[in-house]
């Protein structure tokens, strides 16, 4: 009996038929247990039976086979269907083959890579991560389906680095800001970092707020660790404003949360083409910060 291509291979869009030429590659239909194989999914396997194909190989088929509540691929030859599967296939050489078949002529990594990236986020923040398949964002981009993995392993990985991205950029941007002095001076000049770091990332900030409950667990404690050590800092400053005796909060750690979720809402709504200008609503958010801390 086959074995499955591998536990990866699971979830993903309404299936398809793909072909290669006259060799149906993947027979995926559109119900039934088959709509579990996404066609993003199937399409890493492509490029590895091309390979096959033009080695020799008769023809290819992709099987769904179903083991309790696991779905995976199974891959056989044509002329010898449910004798065996071929052997060696393996994630490795599916990537190495996929640019090869799947990649449209053009298509440079170091243009479509970030392109996926910024595609991605758009659609993400504007439809919801749920909502938002690989074929979507591959027609988007300009390149077939399968090309993506050259880029990606699967949709949860984008989602990561997506928002793994935007929390390296605010760190590093943090530890290179001018943050110094007293603390009623560090917290004037945090509340004034934070507000133009994410304003003209309103995208980045959509995704990475309210898409953290679509991470995988082990993402989201990557995420997390990230989010806390910026929280730190602004609790740190906080801390040390009690101990000057400027300021006076009940509970530092739920005060941080609501400064920051204060100052991170201001992204959904705040306009440039508004009545008030950047440097405006920095003034007036600063005295409400100020106000919510001061003894």
């Amino acid at each position: 009996m086959a074995q499955p291509f591998g536990p990866d291979l699971q979830g993903g869009d309404a299936g398809t038929n793909i072909s290669i030429g006259r060799s149906r590659i993947a027979d995926v239909g559109p119900g039934g247990q088959g709509a579990k194989l996404g066609v993003g999914r199937v399409a890493r396997v492509i490029a590895d039976c091309a390979f096959q194909l033009r080695e020799g190989c008769a023809g290819a088929q992709v099987k769904e086979k179903g083991q309790g509540q696991t779905h995976g691929l199974a891959i056989y030859p044509a002329q010898q269907e449910r004798q065996g599967a071929l052997e060696g296939f393996s994630n490795e050489r599916l990537f190495s083959y996929m640019g090869d078949m799947a990649r449209k002529q053009g298509s440079h990594s170091d243009i479509t890579g970030p392109r996926v990236q910024e595609t991605a986020l758009r659609l993400i923040a504007r439809h919801g991560y749920a909502a938002v398949s690989m074929r979507q964002i591959a027609a988007e981009v300009g390149v077939q389906a399968g090309a993506l993995y050259n880029y990606t392993p699967d949709k949860q990985s984008l989602l990561f680095d997506l928002m793994r991205a935007h929390m390296t950029d605010l760190l590093a941007a943090l530890e290179a800001s001018e943050i110094e002095g007293d603390a009623m001076s560090r917290l004037e000049a945090f509340t004034r970092f934070h507000i133009r770091f994410h304003l003209p990332r309103s995208d980045q900030v959509f995704v990475s707020y309210m898409e953290l409950r679509n991470l995988s667990p082990e993402n989201f404690a990557a995420i997390e660790a990230m989010r806390r050590t910026y929280e730190d800092a602004l609790e740190a400053i906080l801390h040390d404003g009690e101990r000057e005796g400027v300021f006076a909060v009940p509970d530092s750690r739920v005060a941080t949360m609501a400064l920051i979720a204060t100052l991170t809402g201001l992204s959904h709504w705040y306009r440039e083409d508004g009545r008030l200008a950047m440097d405006k609503i920095e003034a007036i958010y600063w005295d409400l910060v100020r106000k919510a801390v001061a003894v």
